[in-house]
């Protein structure tokens, strides 16, 4: 699963809320269908919004910091890792390690 966070008014953070609660809203208004797409968006959204290190985040990458055209993805796999990119490139993978 990839969801596109757009960066380019706030940091990586709300967008990261901002994702997550127009998941949220999809959800209760969408159809039996797209419910589990949903579901499946707003875990990888909650796991990453409890995991991250928003401010190292921040503090190591420029574009992450908001105001920024970068094309930020952040990726799930079956196994349950996550992957943040932004603009093609692998910036962290998580859980972070402590």
């Amino acid at each position: 699963m990839e969801i596109t966070l757009d960066l380019s008014k706030v940091c990586i953070e709300t967008a990261a809320k901002r994702a997550y609660n127009l998941s949220l809203s999809r959800y209760f208004k969408s159809d039996v269908s797209e419910k589990q797409e949903l579901e499946n968006a707003i875990e990888v959204l909650v796991s990453f919004l409890e995991q991250g290190d928003f401010m190292r985040l921040r503090s190591e990458y420029v574009d992450l910091r908001g105001g920024t055209d970068a094309d930020v993805l952040l990726k799930s796999s079956k196994s349950k890792a996550f992957e943040l990119c932004c603009n093609g490139c692998l910036i962290k993978s998580f859980p972070f390690p402590s």
